[in-house]
């Protein structure tokens, strides 16, 4: 097993004999992206457990790093290598056993950092997991210069607003508002989305972390009004998990469990503050490097959450 510095040498130095190829077909692009590409696979082995992957695995996901959207397959440790998907219709393809567990990472956003939380998530079910990759896109610099991951927080509390004000104007009789996720629509929520309301799949464990789970709200709103055009819904049984994060998800989802660190500065920075936290972690902040102290164990919290056979959810104000 690689350690998390020996994964990122890995990664980067596949991308760096990749980089030439890459700028050639590119140039203004991929030049202009470069540096986040290297900056997001450093924050993804600061962020999460990429121990767990292996030198082959870490190889192959370069060229994914940045491709946004794209979905992975990752099978518990030692049961088989990530596969890589570049469109859903690729994904609904693919042979072996159902995937019912979908992960979303948030800080570095790469590929890697989306395999590992998935592979974290595997080891605690058992099963094969899936993970869209947030990637990192020119539309994200724009985003990057107003504050990077601290913004997040505060779209969230505005969509809360905006659906209160939309949902008394349609009460009296006025056209409703146009929600936040309408201008949020990032390739990964739109994949996210389409994975939720796609009837080809039964996910019943939904994981996100950081502003994954912005992306996981987003998704969740939008998968929601799909489906209750066709008059359908969400499982019942559906377990939406959130790690680093607390914030607004639809009612619709009756069970949500929040997870933080007590010394999650980030993260409460980015939190709802009228919503508790159902398992805080102690000694723990905001990453989930189990190579790096005071992390927040992935793999035990999630097998104790699921060990319960009735988690509590979390009230919506």
């Amino acid at each position: 097993m690689l350690t998390s510095l020996e994964t990122v040498a890995t990664v980067q130095g596949a991308d760096t004999a990749r980089a030439p190829g890459r700028i050639a077909r590119a140039p203004v692009r991929n030049t202009a992206l470069e540096g986040f590409r290297r900056r997001n696979t450093l924050l993804d082995a600061v962020f999460y457990d990429v121990s767990v992957i292996s030198a082959e695995e870490a190889a192959g996901l370069v060229p994914w790093l940045a491709a946004e959207g794209a979905v992975l397959v990752v099978p518990p440790s030692e049961q088989g290598a990530v596969e890589v998907h570049a469109t859903i219709e690729d994904f609904a393809k693919r042979a072996g056993p159902p995937v019912s567990a979908l992960a979303i990472a948030g800080v570095g956003s790469s590929a890697l950092g989306g395999a590992a939380l998935a592979r974290n998530v595997a080891d605690a079910t058992g099963a094969p997991v899936a993970a869209v990759v947030s990637g990192y896109g020119v539309s994200d610099v724009l985003t990057e210069a107003l504050g990077g991951w601290f913004w997040f927080g505060t779209i969230n509390r505005l969509r809360h607003s905006l659906e209160v004000a939309a949902g008394a104007a349609s009460k009296s009789g006025s056209q409703s508002l146009v929600s936040v996720s309408e201008s949020y629509a990032s390739a990964d929520t739109l994949t996210v989305a389409a994975l939720l309301s796609d009837a080809r799949f039964d996910f019943r464990l939904l994981v996100a972390h950081s502003k994954g789970n912005l992306v996981m709200a987003e998704a969740l709103y939008a998968a929601e009004r799909v489906l209750a055009a066709r008059g359908a819904g969400f499982p019942e049984d559906l377990l939406v998990v959130t790690l680093g994060a607390v914030i607004t998800m639809p009612r619709s989802c009756r069970r949500v469990i929040d997870v933080m660190g007590v010394w999650d500065g980030l993260g409460r920075a980015n939190s709802r503050p009228d919503i508790r936290v159902d398992v805080p972690v102690p000694w723990a902040g905001h990453h989930t490097n189990t190579e790096i102290p005071g992390h927040v164990c992935v793999r035990t919290v999630l097998s104790k959450i699921l060990a319960d056979p009735a988690p509590q959810p979390t009230p919506v104000p």
